[in-house]
């Protein structure tokens, strides 16, 4: 199911699920971490606005910490090879230069 097309209610309880599970989740990181902001990667990206929305929604009303920051990742699938690559490099900076490498997410 995609952006824009009809709703199906076997789709929308599936939806209504993964929510709840990632509602769970979230909220558990948010009582004891409270990140100030949820970056959420991988699989999650593909879904555009069809799981993020609800999502929101439902973390906004958690007591008695509401979460208000959720986004996406824009490294889609690459996010975790690309922060493989930069703690490579991280350990070469440290091991072969001595100097400590800043590791930056706007890579």
């Amino acid at each position: 199911m995609r952006s824009g097309q009809p709703r199906h209610r076997a789709a929308d309880n599936i939806l209504d699920k993964v929510v709840d599970r990632l509602c769970e989740g979230i909220a558990a990181v948010n009582c004891i971490l409270n990140p100030g902001i949820f970056i959420l990667g991988g699989e999650m990206v593909k879904t555009g606005g069809l799981i993020l929305g609800r999502l929101r929604e439902r973390l906004a009303e958690l007591r008695p910490r509401p979460v208000t920051g959720v986004t996406v990742s824009s490294l889609g699938d690459d996010g975790v090879a690309l922060g493989a690559v930069q703690l490579a490099l991280h350990f070469v900076d440290e091991r072969h230069f001595g100097a400590p490498h800043t590791i930056r997410a706007n890579l």
